[in-house]
């Protein structure tokens, strides 16, 4: 499912993501990229840059389980 996000940018940073769309449009013969695919496609290498750093912490192990309770009624589960 796709949500729309709103980003607010200062105007360099918008002239940033201009340049960056008209450099991808260049590349890509002939398709034109707009300022939103240019920010997606930026958004998505950020965040393959940013599970990479990530990936050489050792996670916290799981919080553990509560002890297990006996259920009223007939025994069985739903």
């Amino acid at each position: 499912m796709k949500l729309p996000v709103q980003v607010r940018m200062f105007p360099e940073e918008i002239a940033a993501v201009d340049a960056c769309a008209a450099a991808l449009s260049q590349q890509s013969y002939g398709a034109a990229f707009s300022r939103a695919e240019a920010l997606r496609i930026a958004a998505m290498e950020w965040l393959k840059e940013r599970q990479a750093r990530h990936t050489d912490v050792t996670p916290a192990p799981p919080p553990r389980a509560p002890a297990a309770t006996p259920e009223r009624g007939s025994g069985r589960a739903c």
